[in-house]
């Protein structure tokens, strides 16, 4: 997430801990979202406090941008799932992960 646009990274890091810690937090279907948001954790990516929904009002109100859907947040989820079993996948062929400068 370091290489990505600082407010979609923000966005991205917000909705993994708010799914971490509520919506998904006890559904075995989607364990994997529970377990990225700990691996980053613990990897020492920062996930600030959840917005309160007034802040996140007002927030969506000043930013014409921002898309608050869940067809977007089916594709986040697809993206995450598919980062998780390409990064699996190469450390079981023991390929080293490549980082671009």
């Amino acid at each position: 997430m370091t290489n990505a646009h600082p407010t979609v990274a923000r966005k991205l890091r917000e909705s993994l801990k708010r799914w971490s810690e509520n919506e998904f937090k006890t559904d075995m279907q989607l364990n994997l979202i529970p377990s990225l948001y700990s691996k980053l954790k613990s990897s020492g990516y920062d996930f600030p406090p959840l917005e309160t929904p007034t802040t996140k009002l007002s927030s969506i109100t000043k930013d014409p941008n921002v898309v608050e859907t869940q067809e977007e947040e089916k594709q986040i989820l697809k993206a995450i799932e598919l980062s998780l079993k390409e990064t699996n996948t190469s450390k079981s062929l023991g390929a080293r992960h490549y980082t671009p400068q």
